[in-house]
This record gives C-alpha cells, sequence and structure tokens, in this order.
C-alpha cells in the first residue's frame, strides 16, 4: 500500500521516434502533460543511438540498448533507484485518458500491486484517429484467463508498485525472444507470488496497432492488407475463430425469432466475415 503522498514515476522509453507521425507524438506527449494529477516525475530514455527527447521536464537518460525489453527494464530501475512509489509505463504510439495517473494512483493506495484498464483500440483515418473496438478485460477474471494462456493485463497501461518491481522483477529477455511473452511471464509469475492484481473498469487507454511497433525488431515484420501471411500464433488461432463461428450461428438459429430486423444486416455481416476469416486461414 502506497503512502498519502507516494511518488510517481512516469515512464518513457523510445529508440528512434521519428519514424513515428508527429500526430501520434503529440497526442501521446499531451495525453501526458495535461494529466488532471500532475504530482509525477517524468523518466525518459533513448535506447536508440540519439539524443532525441519528448520532454523538456523530464529526468533524461540516454543509453543504448539491443532491444526494448532491455529498455524498459533498465528505465524502471532507474525510477525504482530514485524511490518512486509508483512506476506507470507508456507507449509513445499509443495515448491516454486524462484521469489516468489519479485512478491508477487511487487504485496503489487502496492496496493493488499491479494495475492496468480496459482499453480501446485507435483506427487510423486519413490524418484522424478514430476509436474503434472496445476491450473490456475487467469483465473476465484474471486468474481464470492466465491459467488459460490469455494475457488480459493491457501492458502500455501498467502501473505497478516498487515493492512489485522489487519482488518481480526482471523482464527476461528469452521470454522475449520466444514469444515475446515477457509481460504476460511476468504477471504470471507475479500471480503465483500472490501479488493482488486488477483491471480497473475504465479506459483508461487508447491502443494503437501499426507496423512500427515500439521495439526494432517489430520494424522487420511485413504487413500487407492485402497479403496475411501467417505465423505459428495466428494459426494456432484457427481452432478459436471456428468456436466462435459455430457458437455464433447457435445463438442465430435459436434466437432467430427474436432478432430485431434493425441489427440483422449486422448480424448477417459478423457471419459473413467469420467465414472469409475461416477461408482465408484454411487457403494458407
Amino acid at each position: 500500500m502506497l503512502t498519502p503522498e507516494p511518488k510517481v514515476a512516469v515512464c518513457v522509453f523510445h529508440q528512434n521516434i521519428k519514424k513515428y507521425p508527429q500526430r501520434w507524438i503529440n497526442t501521446f506527449t499531451e495525453s501526458i502533460k495535461n494529466q488532471t494529477n500532475k504530482q509525477f516525475t517524468i523518466y525518459e530514455l533513448n535506447y536508440g543511438d540519439g539524443q532525441d527527447r519528448l520532454f523538456d521536464n523530464s529526468v533524461f537518460f540516454s543509453e543504448k540498448q539491443d532491444n526494448h525489453v532491455q529498455a524498459q527494464n533498465l528505465i524502471f530501475d532507474l525510477a525504482y533507484d530514485d524511490g518512486c512509489d509508483l512506476i506507470c509505463n507508456t507507449n509513445v504510439d499509443d495515448f491516454y485518458h486524462l484521469d489516468r495517473i489519479n485512478k491508477q494512483i487511487q487504485y496503489s493506495k487502496a492496496g493493488f500491486d499491479l494495475i492496468s484498464s480496459d482499453f480501446q483500440h485507435i483506427r487510423e483515418h486519413s490524418e484522424n484517429d478514430i476509436l474503434a473496438g472496445k476491450f473490456l478485460m475487467s469483465n473476465l477474471n484474471i486468474l481464470d484467463e492466465q491459467s488459460r494462456g490469455h494475457n488480459i493485463i493491457a501492458h502500455p497501461v501498467v502501473a505497478l508498485t516498487s515493492g512489485f518491481w522489487e519482488r518481480n522483477r526482471p523482464y527476461l529477455e528469452d521470454d522475449y525472444h520466444n514469444g515475446r511473452r515477457e509481460d504476460f511471464n511476468l504477471w504470471i509469475r507475479a500471480a503465483q507470488k500472490g501479488e493482488k492484481m486488477l483491471i480497473i473498469p475504465e479506459i483508461l487507454l487508447y491502443y494503437r496497432i501499426h507496423a512500427n511497433q515500439v521495439g526494432k525488431e517489430t520494424n522487420k515484420i511485413p504487413v500487407k492488407i492485402d497479403s496475411i501471411k501467417l505465423t505459428q500464433e495466428k494459426i494456432d488461432i484457427l481452432p478459436e475463430i471456428e468456436k466462435i463461428f459455430e457458437n455464433f450461428s447457435s445463438i442465430i438459429k435459436f434466437s432467430s425469432n427474436s432478432i430485431s430486423e434493425k441489427i440483422r444486416p449486422n448480424l448477417d455481416a459478423i457471419e459473413e466475415s467469420l467465414q472469409k476469416i475461416i477461408k482465408i486461414y484454411k487457403n494458407k
């Protein structure tokens, strides 16, 4: 449990900010600068080759790291060693609800050591951000989902106490190189120790998916809209897609008499999309 006036760190790490549109950077930085609770210190790490920084008032470090796992461990350790009680992670290509820090401070004071939230995807459209699907992970049981291998804790909006970091650090590079599971496996280790984890039932993160996620390794992944290149992970989810289709079809079948004609076109469109997805995966 935190002290009445905790020392809060907002950790920002980046390798090459020039690869992101300035609009993305502005949206991110404004969402940090305009937080309702401004009682925090920004710890910023450039782990590439340059001296570029995003915040004039940050505690700034420049030290080359091989990947974002090394960078993350370094910036969290720097904040921890500086006496911070709560460490808030960020991704520079996402942005945050303006009450994010305040909410996470409140819940950490209530005794939670690892705190995430619900989130919403951002879809690009011309020069604007369009909010897309909502992911209400707080409706799920963390331990139950972990036992099924599901990572429902949104890493870009994670806040963790200094006690949590001391007991469970670091992120393991082996986990990163073997399936990029470094965050999920850290949560698993924490759960086994009985850490108190919470997903706040509010959308505090707006999450952008794109070809140039943080970390240079992701830049090597070819992304094409018209040609899906399957990875083993994508192949493995085919049975789950088929289950969704089967369950969806059953719902439609047994609820056909009570479905409003206003939403039937939407349901038909979902069914058609699922059929197309299954066909694509099976033909690859």
